[in-house]
């Protein structure tokens, strides 16, 4: 066998070996960019899941703020009607 036997050999291994890499390099690239988006999308899904939640949990704050308003408001009512019946035995 002589050098020119082996230079057919060679060249497709090459060229199948840059093949395939160029190919493996696609297709490499295009299921990072699926899994990526696949994840950017259920990231962006569970951001709107929290801010929804957010806004409830503020929501309910809102609310018990205003039942601890009205308690303290009817406290203080109480307070200052039985400080005027006081007020008025004295006199």
């Amino acid at each position: 066998m002589t050098w020119t036997d082996w230079i057919p050999a060679i060249s497709t291994s090459t060229l199948l070996t840059v093949i395939g890499f160029l190919v493996g390099t696609y297709y490499k690239a295009k299921v990072e960019k699926g899994v990526q988006h696949n994840l950017d999308q259920k990231l962006e899904e569970l951001r709107a899941k929290l801010r929804r939640d957010e806004e409830g949990l503020k929501a309910e704050l809102r609310s018990r703020d205003d039942q601890i308003a009205a308690l303290r408001s009817g406290a203080l009512s109480g307070m200052a009607t039985r400080q005027a019946a006081l007020d008025k035995r004295r006199l």
